[in-house]
C-alpha cells in the first residue's frame, strides 16, 4: 500500500520535477483581438525545485527553473543551470562519448579550486625528535615537560633520552623496527617516544587503559622488537652517552603506528612517516599563535593521535608540555586543570569541551587559542568558545598525519551553522570526488581525497586494505591519495564544509569507530546470531553506542532458560513481600489496591475479573513458552 507521510511542507511522492511542455500553444482569435498564453508567476514554489521546458515554435526551447527560497538561493540555482547547460553542449559535441567523461566544471571553477589547494612551501623534511633537538640548540635551559611540581628542561630531557636510544640499539632497535610504550601520560612516555626515534625505531603506543584483550592484540600484530614499561624507563643508564646516536634515518623510514578501528572486527595498524612531520609542524608556525611561553596541555590517550599534535606544536616552538596525570580528564575536573596549569594551547574533542561548565568559556582566561578535533564541532559551541580565544576546527584522519585540514576562528556566530573542517595544510592538497574520481564542482557533495607528504605508508600487514584506501591519483602524476571516507563540499569562500560518512564509520568523543568491528564481535557469542550496532545521541547531544541483537533459536533453552527463571524469581519474591500479609482464598482473585480513579472506591469484583480473563487471553494468543 503506497502510504507516505504526507506534510504542508513538500509533494508527498517527489520534491524535484522536469516537466517537457511539447503541446501546441493554446492560441485563438476573437473578432478583433488575437490571443496569446502569458505565464503569471504564483509567487510561491510548488516544489523544491522545478524545471519546465517549452518547445519554441521557432525551434529550441525556453526554459523556466521554479525552487523553494527556504531551499536555494538564485546564485545556486543559476549556477545549477549552467552546469546543465555545459552538460548538454558536451553531449552534442561527442554524442558517442559515456556520459561520465562529460565535466560539469567551468575552467574558472577548476582555476579556483588549484588555487585553494595552493598551499606549497619547500621544506626539508625533519622528524620530531629532529625538532625536539631545534629547541634544545635555542634554549636548553627552557622548561618542557611539567608534572606536578616536577620540571624538566629540554637539555635534561635530551640526555635522558640519547642515553635510552643507545640502550635501546643495543638491544636491536634501528629503521624499520617497531618498540611498543606500554605507558601512560608521563614524562617517561616523552622520554620513550623521543629516544626510539632517536634510535631510529618507530613507536607503538599502548594506552596502559585499554583493555588487555586490545593491547594484547596490538602486540601480536605489531610484533614490536621489544616492549617498554615503566620498570624499564627506571633502568641505570649512566654509562650510556648523552650525545645523539648516529642514525641512517630517512624521512620513508616510519615514526609511529597507531592502531584504528577495523571494519572486518579486527583493529589495524596506521604506519605513519616522518616525511608529514616538517608540514605539520609549519603549518603551526606559520600561524604565529605559540611561542616559548606557550604551555601546551597533554590531554589525550597515548594512543590517539591527538598525542602527535601535543608533542609536535609544543616541540616545535620551544614551548613547555603540561601533563595532566593518568586517566580521563573531563567536566569540571578538566575545567580546573586548564585553570590551575594555566594552560594556552589544547586540543580536546567538541563532546568533551561541551561537558566543561559553561562559565569555563569566559573564566579560562589564559587559553589563547583552543583546537578542536575528532568529531563535528556544534555550531554553538563554537561560537562559545570563540569569543574569548581562537578556536581552530581541525580535522585530520590518523592516516594523513593527524591533521589534513583547519579553520581558525574568533567570534564565530552560531547562526552561519556548519563550522567548516577549512584548507589543507601546508604542502596538502584536498580532493572532493565523485564515485569515478572525478573532481565535482564547489558545492557538490563528494568524497573527500587526501594527497601529500603526511600520507601514511599504509596498514601494517594489511595489503589489501592498504591498495583500497591509499589509491593512485587520477591526474596521472603518480602520486598517492588517501580516500578519507568523508564527504564533503568545497563553500563558495574555499572552505570545506564537512557533511557526514560515505560508509558506516562513526565518531564518538573522537575516536573512529567501524560498527562492524563491535558486530563481529558480538556474533562470536554463541547465543548472538545477528548483531547491530549504532551510535545513539542522546538528549545532552552525547553520543553512545547501542547494539541490537537476535539471539540464535537454539540457544533459547540454554542460558535463555536460566535468566527466564531468574526473572520469574525476582518477581516472585516482589509478590511475597507485598501481598504476604493479605489472605487470598483462591490464586488470581486478590485485587487488593485495585482502586477507581474517579470514585477512589474498590473497582468491582466482576469488572476486575473480566480485565483478567482478558488479559490472560491476549498473553495465551503470543503463546508463551511459560506462564
Amino acid at each position: 500500500v503506497l502510504n507516505p507521510q504526507r506534510s504542508t511542507a513538500h509533494h508527498p511522492l517527489f520534491q524535484v520535477a522536469l516537466v517537457l511542455q511539447n503541446t501546441p500553444p493554446g492560441e485563438f482569435r476573437l473578432p478583433g483581438l488575437h490571443v496569446t498564453p502569458d505565464g503569471v508567476g504564483l509567487g510561491r514554489s510548488r516544489f523544491d525545485l522545478l524545471f519546465s521546458l517549452t518547445e519554441a515554435p521557432s525551434g529550441g526551447m525556453n526554459g523556466l527553473v521554479e525552487f523553494a527560497t527556504d531551499l536555494y538561493d538564485a546564485t545556486t540555482v543559476s549556477r545549477l543551470v549552467e552546469r546543465w547547460e555545459r552538460l548538454l553542449l558536451e553531449v552534442l559535441d561527442a554524442p558517442t562519448a559515456p556520459i561520465s567523461r562529460a565535466s560539469l566544471m567551468s575552467v574558472e571553477e577548476s582555476a579556483r579550486l588549484a588555487r585553494w589547494n595552493d598551499t606549497a612551501e619547500p621544506l626539508a623534511w625533519r622528524s620530531l625528535a629532529d625538532l625536539f633537538e631545534a629547541s634544545v640548540a635555542r634554549d636548553p635551559d627552557a622548561v618542557v615537560l611539567e608534572e606536578g611540581a616536577e620540571q624538566l628542561t629540554y637539555g635534561r630531557i635530551e640526555e635522558r633520552a640519547n642515553r635510552l636510544a643507545h640502550r635501546l640499539i643495543e638491544r636491536g632497535v634501528g629503521p624499520e623496527s617497531i618498540v611498543g610504550l606500554l605507558l601512560p601520560r608521563s614524562v617517561e612516555l616523552v622520554v620513550a617516544v623521543l629516544a626510539v626515534l632517536k634510535a631510529g625505531g618507530a613507536y607503538l603506543p599502548l594506552d596502559p587503559g585499554y583493555p588487555a584483550e586490545r593491547i594484547d592484540y596490538m602486540i601480536a600484530d605489531a610484533r614490536p622488537v621489544l616492549v617498554l614499561g615503566p620498570e624499564a624507563l627506571r633502568e641505570d643508564l649512566s654509562a650510556y652517552p648523552v650525545t645523539r646516536p648516529d642514525r641512517d634515518v630517512r624521512e620513508t623510514n616510519p615514526a609511529y603506528v597507531i592502531y584504528t578501528s577495523g571494519s572486518t572486527g579486527r583493529p589495524k595498524g596506521a604506519i605513519m612517516s616522518h616525511a608529514g612531520i616538517a608540514s605539520f609542524a609549519q603549518t603551526q608556525l606559520n600561524r604565529r599563535d605559540a611561542d616559548a611561553s606557550s604551555r601546551f596541555l597533554q590531554f589525550s590517550s597515548p594512543s590517539f593521535d591527538i598525542s602527535v599534535w601535543e608533542l609536535l606544536f609544543t616541540f616545535a616552538v620551544g614551548a613547555r608540555l603540561i601533563i595532566s596525570g593518568e586517566g580521563p580528564l573531563a567536566g569540571e575536573a578538566l575545567r580546573d586543570a586548564l585553570a590551575k596549569e594555566r594552560i594556552t594551547h589544547a586540543l580536546i574533542p567538541p563532546s568533551v569541551l561541551a561537558t566543561l561548565p559553561a562559565e569555563a568559556a569566559t573564566s579560562l582566561t589564559d587559553l589563547r587559542t583552543l583546537v578542536v578535533g575528532g568529531e563535528a564541532c556544534p555550531p554553538d559551541l563554537a561560537a562559545r568558545w570563540s569569543a574569548g580565544c581562537t578556536v581552530v576546527n581541525a580535522y585530520g584522519p590518523t592516516e594523513v598525519t593527524a591533521w589534513a585540514t583547519s579553520y581558525p576562528t574568533t567570534g564565530y556566530d552560531a547562526a552561519a551553522g556548519t563550522v567548516p573542517i577549512g584548507r589543507p595544510v601546508v604542502n596538502a592538497a584536498a580532493h572532493v570526488l565523485d564515485d569515478r574520481l572525478c573532481p565535482v564542482p564547489p558545492g557538490v557533495v563528494g568524497e573527500l581525497y587526501m594527497t601529500g607528504p603526511g600520507l601514511g605508508r599504509g596498514y601494517l600487514g594489511r595489503p589489501a586494505l592498504t591498495a583500497e584506501r591509499f589509491v593512485a591519483c587520477p591526474d596521472g602524476s603518480g602520486r598517492r591519495m588517501y580516500r578519507t571516507g568523508d564527504l564533503v563540499r568545497w563553500r563558495s569562500d574555499g572552505q570545506l564544509e564537512f557533511l557526514g560518512r560515505a560508509d558506516a564509520q562513526i565518531k564518538v568523543r573522537g575516536f573512529r569507530i567501524e560498527p562492524g568491528e563491535i558486530e563481529a564481535v558480538l556474533t562470536e557469542v554463541d547465543e548472538v546470531r545477528q548483531a547491530v550496532v549504532v551510535a545513539r545521541e542522546e538528549g545532552d547531544g552525547d553520543k553512545r553506542l547501542v547494539a541490537y541483537v537476535v539471539p540464535e533459536q537454539d540457544s533459547t533453552a540454554g542460558s535463555g532458560e536460566t535468566v527466564a527463571v531468574e526473572h520469574v524469581e525476582e518477581w516472585q519474591k516482589l509478590y511475597d513481600s507485598v501481598y504476604a500479609e493479605f489472605e487470598v482464598d483462591e490464586f488470581g482473585e486478590d485485587y487488593t489496591w485495585w482502586d477507581s480513579s474517579y470514585s477512589g472506591e474498590p473497582i468491582p469484583l466482576e469488572q476486575m475479573r473480566s480485565w483478567r480473563d482478558a488479559a490472560v487471553a491476549r498473553i495465551r494468543e503470543l503463546r508463551p513458552r511459560r506462564v
